[in-house]
């Protein structure tokens, strides 16, 4: 058998690889049960570019706002503080340069009416949402003002909300898939192949009023199934409402923009208590009224309520290489952890990288968003702005004048017509964990082969995934890029830390 190999003849350009309709390696397919995935046109070798995509918005996390720049997402040196201009009016953006703050990209762009809406968010809300979900909010409102900006319409359901009847959310409740062995996708026929707006990407609301709908009406055969399924029933219950309480804060911070006129009523679903702070929520309780808090939905609520989901099910993280000197308290501490448990690097100047990405920013990729998760997959991502080009061979001729440009790379050969993954979460998790948090929050079970052959085959398994990743033990980088195509040397895109030879076999893995 021959392969198609990629040298220096098959060479394709930046633009051939941003372009999922025309790129040379790779297309989409609809899958029964699974909905849009990314196949291979044809064998790839390890350590390819196949894909690269833009952010359609993204922001700085909340927690690090004093220490990057909104625009470029450059550290702040210290030598260079005095140069940072904040925003006068909401105080709650910073700029490394004058540059930055005047020729913003329209993916980070501070819009008037988002400056507005984060300034009210910064002094009512802020306190009453996690650190996640603060940041899912800044990110929803700087979307909103975007399509404002553009004059694009503020419709994001599928079909489109005028479509619905006057009471939205109950008929929504009625209309769902009555499965309660498996939730199906409900709106993907909706959606079109190639997102290219974010009401195009896939949201999970249908599934969620589906299993407040189900809960009471089949009960399963088997006993341990039937625990399960109460058990996941319960949290995403629990999800939805949270959802819902962030999502009206969402509304009564821009509806009085976006509809002239409307009354801005505070609404409270339950995770609010007397004094204004988020209420614990125990995801093993039932929770209280649910059905009747989604019936109060008023159209207006739900769309944004499936904006949110859609955002929830889609973002990326935004993850930068730390340096010690720029660091805030909660990763300098994790940086002095690891020289208690031993780290033999307590020497490093504060100039020196450290052995950890701190999570930085979030930011929704349209297109990106085809990607499916797998627990020992063949691809990986590069961010722009942490890649040093003289590190990865390939990456000459694929450099983007956006830091925030994401590359799809795979980590080793894959044949002509398989699906290409990406992982969801930390790969370093133990089974049972990936799937509690792949079904929590992304709502499925994962069927991946290292998932399966884990429950028969451990030693092995881990094994293979430990050879495969990177040897540094202080180090969270997980699995090896290939240095170059078809190279058997790899890097860790953390530590930098070289190893080889890689892996040849994967056995029951792939």
């Amino acid at each position: 058998m021959s392969y198609e190999y990629f040298d220096n003849s098959d060479r394709f350009t930046l633009y051939d690889i941003q372009d999922i309709e025309y790129n040379p390696w790779i297309e989409v397919k609809t899958i029964a049960n699974k909905g849009r995935c990314i196949y291979s046109k044809k064998f790839i070798p390890k350590g390819t570019i196949i894909f690269k995509d833009i952010p359609h918005s993204a922001i700085v996390d909340n927690q690090y706002k004093k220490n990057i720049c909104n625009t470029c997402f450059k550290l702040f040196l210290e030598s260079n503080r005095h140069n940072i201009i904040t925003c006068p009016s909401c105080g709650e953006v910073n700029y490394c340069s004058e540059y930055c703050k005047q020729f913003s990209k329209i993916d980070t762009r501070h819009f008037e009416l988002e400056c507005k809406w984060i300034h009210e968010f910064s002094i009512s809300y802020k306190y009453q949402l996690s650190e996640d979900d603060r940041n899912i909010v800044l990110l929803i409102l700087k979307i909103l003002a975007r399509r404002i900006y553009e004059k694009k319409p503020l419709v994001f359901h599928n079909p489109p909300i005028s479509s619905l009847p006057d009471n939205a959310a109950s008929s929504a409740l009625n209309e769902t898939n009555s499965s309660n062995e498996e939730i199906s996708f409900s709106n993907v026929e909706n959606l079109p192949m190639i997102p290219n707006e974010v009401q195009d990407l896939i949201d999970h609301l249908d599934e969620y009023l589906a299993n407040i709908k189900n809960s009471n009406e089949q009960e399963p055969k088997e006993q341990g199934k039937e625990n399960e399924l109460l058990k996941y029933s319960k949290i995403w219950k629990n999800d939805l409402k949270k959802l819902i309480n962030t999502s009206l804060i969402i509304r009564n911070l821009v509806i009085d923009s976006i509809e002239e006129g409307h009354p801005n009523k505070i609404i409270n679903s339950g995770f609010i208590d007397s004094e204004g702070d988020s209420e614990m929520t125990d995801f093993n309780e039932e929770p209280k009224d649910i059905k009747e808090i989604v019936e109060r939905l008023t159209d207006f609520d739900l769309n944004i309520l499936r904006l949110l989901c859609k955002i929830r099910s889609n973002y990326f993280g935004l993850w930068h290489t730390g340096y010690k000197s720029n660091l805030n308290k909660p990763i300098f501490e994790i940086t002095e952890t690891m020289k208690e448990e031993g780290n033999n690097e307590t020497t490093k100047k504060d100039d020196e990288p450290t052995n950890q990405y701190m999570w930085c920013g979030s930011a929704v990729y349209l297109k990106l968003s085809l990607f499916n998760h797998g627990c020992f997959p063949n691809c990986t991502t590069l961010l722009e702005y942490n890649i040093n080009h003289n590190d990865y061979s390939y990456y000459q001729g694929f450099e983007s004048d956006n830091r925030l440009s994401i590359s799809i790379i795979t980590l080793r050969d894959v044949p002509q017509n398989s699906e290409l993954l990406i992982t969801y979460i930390p790969l370093n998790q133990k089974g049972h964990e990936r799937y509690h948090n792949l079904k929590s929050n992304w709502m499925f079970p994962c069927d991946c082969l290292r998932c399966f052959h884990e429950k028969t085959n451990p030693e092995l398994t881990e094994k293979i995934f430990n050879d495969s990743s990177c040897k540094n033990s202080k180090c969270s980088g997980g699995l090896l890029l290939p240095i170059e195509p078809n190279s058997n040397e790899g890097i860790c895109r953390v530590c930098k830390t070289i190893s080889a030879p890689l892996p040849q076999s994967f056995g029951p893995l792939i």
